[in-house]
């Protein structure tokens, strides 16, 4: 393929791409509404505030183009990954992004989260906790965070989800400047704007639904293992990170090839006694957290077998996406819904830019895994409103796309590229995320 493009200018691929998404989303404006094609609709919906946000989005993006993209170098292995400067910019920047995901907290709930307002409090009431196999301490913690805030605050299972999905989105930013600086120093300002353009930011809106803190936990383990990368960090530490992940929902498990990856790594390295460590704890946690709750009567190990991770106890061929073009339009819908930017993948691998790094690898195997969950798992409850199953593997699959247009040197007029899918991003992406703010149940 790359042969086919030897005489095409590359940065016009990208611009071409650039138009093709924006005449799409001004087609769904001027044409009548249509109910297929929402991943493409948002458009709509526009409120000044959305225009605000972009505005800003891209103001801070061509400060930081004005003083030369100084994002600085990434810290030395003998040196800290935070100076108390950074430390404290990051931790504000965090709690500024606190006060915005409150600001603008979804107020639309899934079929699953309208359930979860009247399964909580009778099993909280029963048994102490609302639990299930393929979500543990996601559920447990929510649960036991309602009951704590209703006792005193009188606080509903709504609010209460709200504020822990505000404050999990507040760390996923502090982690997010602290991954996105570590990868690339001198892009990493823009490299986090973009980041956090996308549709899944809304798991941080104030969700109603069991993604928001694995998500966070995800995106640690993200931060994990480019440590280990780098050689700031053992193998055990990823390891460990993932094992609470899956612990708190198993959709993280589609990490496990990541991590399989890393191990490979560190083979080459000769670290079996981290290795070794890390298996062996990351066991533990796993294994622990299953005969917690077994043997404290929460729930019985035997309840595995009749799980969603099982198959509900009826085989795996109902939990299989439907081979049809319905289905798959709506799942190309929720693709660019969730990550607009999705569709720099073809430019990427037309003109060979992803590159064979470590990193690299590492990235595309995560986010390859996570785009595969997502093509051959069943949406139960219909594609659009599980949209937050499926959110959280966009982040490294946005991530190894983001990196590699930013570190492409070779690309003409690369800023230009950047504040365009900046921009089209942000506002189709926000454009739903705020709807969902002033939705009307």
């Amino acid at each position: 393929m790359r042969s086919g493009l030897r005489h095409v200018r590359e940065h016009h691929v990208y611009f071409i791409m650039i138009a093709l998404l924006l005449a799409g989303y001004l087609y769904c404006v001027i044409a009548p509404a249509r109910g297929d094609i929402w991943g493409f609709s948002q458009f709509r919906q526009i409120r000044p505030s959305v225009v605000y946000l972009v505005l800003a989005a891209v103001g801070v993006a061509l400060a930081d183009l004005i003083r030369g993209n100084g994002g600085g170098r990434a810290p030395g292995p003998d040196e800290p990954l935070l100076s108390v400067g950074q430390l404290l910019v990051y931790a504000l920047v965090a709690v500024a992004f606190v006060g915005l995901f409150w600001l603008f907290r979804s107020q639309f709930l899934n079929p699953d989260g309208r359930l979860l307002t009247l399964k909580i409090p009778r099993d909280v009431a029963a048994t102490g906790a609302h639990l299930k196999h393929d979500e543990i301490m996601e559920l447990f913690v929510h649960s036991r965070f309602w009951y704590l805030a209703n006792r005193r605050l009188g606080w509903s299972v709504v609010k209460s989800y709200q504020v822990l999905s505000v404050l999990a989105g507040g760390l996923a930013v502090f982690l997010l400047l602290m991954l996105t600086r570590l990868l690339l120093p001198r892009r990493s300002l823009m490299l986090f704007l973009l980041m956090i353009s996308a549709g899944y930011m809304q798991l941080f809106f104030g969700d109603v639904e069991n993604y928001t803190l694995v998500t966070t936990l995800m995106l640690f383990y993200l931060l994990a293992s480019h440590l280990f990368l780098s050689g700031r960090a053992s193998i055990v530490v990823p390891s460990a990170i993932l094992a609470v992940a899956i612990c708190f929902h198993v959709l993280a498990g589609w990490l496990l090839p990541s991590l399989a990856y890393l191990y490979f790594l560190a083979a080459q390295r000769r670290q079996f006694r981290a290795m070794a460590g890390g298996i062996a704890l990351s066991t533990l946690i796993v294994v622990g957290t299953l005969l917690a709750f077994h043997f404290s009567g929460l729930l019985p190990i035997q309840g595995l077998l009749t799980s969603h991770l099982a198959g509900d106890g009826r085989g795996y061929s109902g939990m299989l996406a439907p081979l049809s073009i319905q289905y798959y339009w709506e799942i190309a819908n929720l693709l660019f819904l969730l990550f607009p930017g999705a569709i720099l993948i073809l430019p990427l691998l037309a003109f060979g830019r992803i590159g064979r790094e470590r990193e690299v690898v590492f990235l595309g195997v995560a986010g390859g895994c996570m785009l595969a969950f997502m093509l051959v798992w069943r949406a139960g409850l219909g594609v659009y409103y599980d949209w937050n199953l499926f959110a959280p593997g966009m982040i490294p699959l946005a991530l190894l796309c983001f990196y590699h247009l930013l570190r492409n040197e070779q690309l003409r007029h690369s800023n230009w590229i950047s504040f365009g899918i900046l921009t089209l991003s942000m506002l189709h992406s926000y454009s739903w995320i705020i709807s969902n703010h002033y939705f009307q149940p």
